[in-house]
């Protein structure tokens, strides 16, 4: 199997490294009493409203999860995550559908959930099936537990539970689990902190309910890199680690040897919109390098991949899908190339290479979002002020840059 390789070993070592002191110096946002007794009963320290994470506990925990996932859905068969083989899912939770034939768009339904699981059971290149559609007929607060209510009756394949809030949700997704087999065995969540680092209460009680009915937890941070994460792709990188190594902790405290699923959703902002943005090649260079840092750990990795922001398979579809699919020799090494308005595109080069013409001296994929010539500063470069600039900009963002 080719693999795209956007780090080398040194850079994976060297954000693991600015991760775990990101967890001891910086911790994460932790309020809810039973979580904190949890962690701080296995050496963790409190600090404020925030929880220190020592690096020999973050690594020891760690190295409790299984190095591979089982999954079942009403097959025989069983998926192994972890095995060495590339599996695939589509995205998940999609609010909208785009009508071609009206060139419209409109609110999903419960029949939009339905439809879309039949027909990513009957395609033979997706290995499990994640709730399509966010369904806009039922009531907020049930959005996510029908999602996975009205996909299940409709697939064979293993259908990967919601993205599940409270420890209440986990509960009735594992109620609704039972009826085709032992919850262990056909479900897997996925939880989200909030970025940056902060895990609210009923996030906390989610991933102990998680952990204690041993349902395989899939830590699901959602960050936006110029946003709610650094801006550079090595410190929002970092970030991402350290939520999702954060969770995995509490998990296997919880429940020792509990499969874990690496996650990350790392995006990047468009600021002059505020979206997050996930046509772009940097989300190729993101998920590339999230696959990366995931497997230096020895787990199965999920992330995004061929993304678009297109609604039709026009002439932005095939753009977006090229700039992932045939990088150009070196990408994400030397050389990365950024679309200008008009097509025309500008090269950034590493900073042993670098022309008085460039724009900016940043040679992560974040540089496509920065200013006009002359307007990026040392700001900008590191990801922002605050401790947690300062630690990505002196740990993690030099790493990208001293690799050759």
């Amino acid at each position: 199997m080719v693999r795209l390789t956007v780090l080398t070993d040194k850079e994976v070592e060297a954000i693991h490294q600015a991760t775990l002191r990101i967890l001891s110096e910086v911790g994460i946002v932790l309020t809810q009493s039973e979580a904190r007794a949890i962690l701080t009963g296995a050496g963790a320290t409190v600090h404020d409203d925030r929880v220190l994470l020592p690096p020999d506990l973050v690594e020891q925990e760690v190295a409790r999860c299984p190095k591979q996932v089982a999954i079942h859905g009403r097959r025989e068969e069983t998926i192994l995550l972890g095995d060495g083989d590339l599996h695939w899912h589509n995205l998940g939770g999609a609010p909208n559908v785009y009508d071609p034939r009206a060139g419209r768009h409109r609110r999903a339904t419960l029949q939009d959930v339905r439809d879309s699981a039949r027909l990513l059971d009957a395609l033979e290149s997706v290995t499990t099936i994640t709730p399509f559609f966010t369904p806009h007929d039922v009531p907020g607060p049930l959005m996510s537990l029908a999602m996975y209510r009205h996909s299940l009756p409709c697939a064979t394949k293993p259908v990967q539970g919601p993205g599940v809030q409270t420890a209440a949700e986990v509960c009735y997704a594992v109620r609704m689990a039972a009826v085709i087999g032992p919850p262990a065995k056909v479900l897997s969540l996925g939880i989200s902190p909030v970025s940056p680092l902060t895990f609210p209460d009923d996030v906390a009680e989610a991933t102990i309910e998680t952990a204690r009915q041993a349902v395989p937890l899939g830590p699901l941070p959602c960050p936006t890199a110029g946003a709610t994460a650094p801006m550079s792709l090595a410190g929002s990188l970092a970030q991402q680690n350290a939520e999702v190594l954060a969770s995995a902790v509490l998990a296997q405290l919880v429940q020792p040897g509990l499969p874990i699923i690496y996650c990350g959703r790392l995006a990047m902002m468009e600021p002059r919109s505020g979206l997050s943005v996930w046509g772009g090649v940097e989300l190729g260079l993101a998920s590339a390098a999230t696959v990366q840092i995931g497997h230096r750990y020895g787990l199965p990795v999920n992330v995004y991949g061929l993304s678009t922001n297109a609604h039709e398979l026009e002439i932005e579809r095939l753009r977006a899908g090229a700039q992932r699919r045939h990088p150009r020799p070196g990408w994400g090494r030397r050389t990365l190339w950024r679309w200008r308005d008009g097509g025309r595109c500008d090269r950034f080069l590493r900073p042993d290479g670098l022309r008085r013409r460039d724009r900016c001296q940043c040679p992560l994929p974040a540089t496509r979002f920065f200013g006009r010539r002359g307007r990026t500063g040392r700001r900008d470069r590191c990801g922002g002020d605050g401790r947690l600039a300062q630690l990505f900009g002196a740990a993690a963002h030099g790493a990208l840059s001293a690799g050759r």
